[in-house]
Parts: C-alpha cells; structure tokens; sequence
C-alpha cells in the first residue's frame, strides 16, 4: 500500500531576514530595536528595547526596597574601592561628564545647547584665576575643578561660547556681565582703601 504523500506545511509567518517578533508586544520589528544576548541563537534579546525598559522598570519598582538595601550594604563594605573607581571613571571620562552637566544645566535654564566631547579642550591652568586644573577627589576641595562657563550666558552652549575654567573662577564669574563685575570690583577696592586700619596695641 503505498503512502499519501502530504504537502509541505509552510510556516505561517515569513520574516524578512533584518526582522524579528517580539515576545512581550508581538509586534513585528527591525533588529536594531533589540539588545544583544549573547545567550540566545540570533544574538538577541527576545524583547524589543522598549518592552525591555518597561520590565526593567517594573521590577525595580516592584522590588525597590530590597534594591536600596541591597546597593546600600554594598557600599558601606567597598565604599573606598567604589569611590576610587568612581573617580578613576570621572578622570577617564572627563569631557563627556562636563558636557554631560552643561546639557543639564542648559535644561534648566532654558537656553540653547550644541556641544560635543571634540569640542572641549580642558587648559592645563585656569584662564582666569591661573591655579592648576585637576579633577577634583571625592571628598576634596573643588576650587581647582574644571568648569565649562559660557562666555555669554544668554546664548547658550555652543563651541565658539563656552571656555573651561577652574570652579571657583566660574562661580565667581556666574552669570555677571563684564561692566557689572568692573563695578564689583571698584567698590571691594574703594571699601579696602577707605577702610580703618586696626590700631596694634
């Protein structure tokens, strides 16, 4: 007796070879909009990068109190070795965290931003004040820190408008035009010579 030959089931969804499904939202997708895995056969996660975020939100929230505990326990019993490394990575990375901060502060303060790593070049001596720039240690003194300040303030962050200085120059500075600190200067050198001297006894 001879077989039934049965035709070839087909399988219900072609993919084109750039897309995949994802397991959580089940839609259809590029690959770029997953994360590698090295775990899985195709190198990627099974959940899209938004799906991902979303369940990563969730159980952190689910489970915050045993994360704080957690991350809090950790540091007290490799707090030098933590912070050691988290100054080892600011130095490395120095240019990214000032552009990174001056983004944040543009936020703030509403005004334009357009800066790049490439676009900041960190002096070996404060411009203004003359003293060394260096990273500043955790728990040091911060004066000597590098700072980017914008030349004019009102225009934003953008490569021709913006200067590195040492944090004190910059907080000295602030957000004060020229004429106005001539005329802060004036009175302090005005109140100086005007003022009594002490009598020695």
């Amino acid at each position: 007796m001879r077989r039934r030959a049965f035709p070839q089931v087909r399988p219900l969804l072609q993919l084109e070879e750039n897309m995949k499904i994802c397991r959580i939202c089940r839609e259809e997708k590029l690959l770029e909009c997953f994360s590698k895995d090295k775990g899985q056969k195709d190198g990627l996660r099974s959940l899209c990068k938004p799906c991902d975020v979303k369940k990563v939100r969730a159980n952190r929230a689910k489970n915050m109190d045993r994360t704080k505990q957690r991350w809090a326990e950790r540091y007290q019993n490799n707090r030098e070795k933590m912070i050691s490394q988290q100054q080892a990575r600011y130095i490395k990375y120095l240019e990214r965290h000032l552009v990174y901060a001056a983004k944040q502060r543009a936020k703030r303060f509403n005004v334009p931003f357009d800066l790049k790593e490439e676009d900041i070049i960190i002096p070996e001596y404060c411009p203004i004040l003359g003293i060394k720039l260096q990273p500043r240690s955790v728990d040091s003194n911060r004066d000597g820190s590098p700072s980017i300040d914008r030349i004019r303030p009102e225009l934003g962050y953008f490569k021709d408008n913006v200067v590195v200085m040492s944090y004190r120059a910059n907080r000295i500075k602030n957000n004060g035009t020229a004429e106005e600190h001539r005329k802060i200067a004036d009175w302090m050198e005005s109140k100086i010579c005007n003022s009594a001297q002490p009598v020695l006894q």
